[in-house]
């Protein structure tokens, strides 16, 4: 079983198209474990009230305490669930609530490649700021039937791996909103011999620029707790 978790801080309209991309656009069976932190009313009344195929744990925090900190919460609930409801997960994926679809069933793909090989394993993003048409790698190797774009480092958009990757590290609680937590997960990921990459030819979009346009004052508050929290000043 295939267990996905999620942090939501509003953009409603990119939770409700994640989700439904994922309820929609997939074969793969999976339970998801969704934390709102700090949302509007809207956000968490859309969450309760939608029908979800799939088994879903919905949690709800006042406030935004951060990516480390939702991270292990999630983590551990899944822990907790995997054994009083025995779903048998071999492997957990996060997925951040911003992205879109592009190649259907990708979900059910990255799945076949994480279940059967040590590698922590994304869909292409397209649609980055630095990299728009997919991050670059060093080799392509062809893994489980998939070309794999090997790299050094995958970005914290999705992260799919077997469960015990997961289970084995806690996100630095110091890190909070978004410094480099991909960061520590790729290192442990090395440590574990895993391989790290990207599925060339399954697509998802991650449209930063227009998000920016969109919500100013969500990156305006990201980017000034980055500039006060970071190590680099960045």
């Amino acid at each position: 079983m295939l267990a996905l978790y999620t942090l939501v801080v509003d953009r409603l309209e990119y939770t409700q198209r994640i989700i439904d991309d994922l309820e929609n656009k997939n074969n793969q069976d999976f339970v998801h474990f969704i934390l709102s932190q700090g949302s509007s009313k809207e956000t968490d009344s859309w969450l309760k009230s939608y029908t979800f195929k799939h088994d879903t744990h919905i949690y709800k925090w006042d406030n935004n305490r951060g990516i480390s900190i939702g991270s292990n919460f999630l983590i551990e609930r899944i822990s907790e669930a995997d054994h009083e409801n025995h779903y048998h997960i071999n492997v957990i994926s996060k997925i951040d609530n911003d992205i879109e679809t592009i190649t259907p069933n990708w979900l059910d793909r990255c799945y076949n490649v994480a279940k059967n090989y040590s590698i922590l394993c994304s869909p292409m993003v397209k649609g980055l700021v630095t990299f728009p048409d997919g991050v670059p790698g060093y080799i392509t190797q062809v893994i489980g039937g998939e070309n794999i774009r090997l790299t050094k480092h995958i970005g914290g958009i999705v992260h799919m791996a077997k469960a015990g990757l997961h289970l084995g590290h806690t996100y630095p609680e110091d890190m909070t909103y978004g410094l480099d937590q991909d960061v520590t997960l790729t290192r442990h990921a090395n440590n574990n011999f895993y391989l790290i990459g990207y599925l060339e030819d399954v697509h998802i979009q991650h449209s930063t620029t227009i998000q920016k346009e969109k919500y100013p004052e969500y990156f305006k508050v990201k980017e000034t707790i980055w500039e006060r929290e970071s190590p680099n000043g960045k």
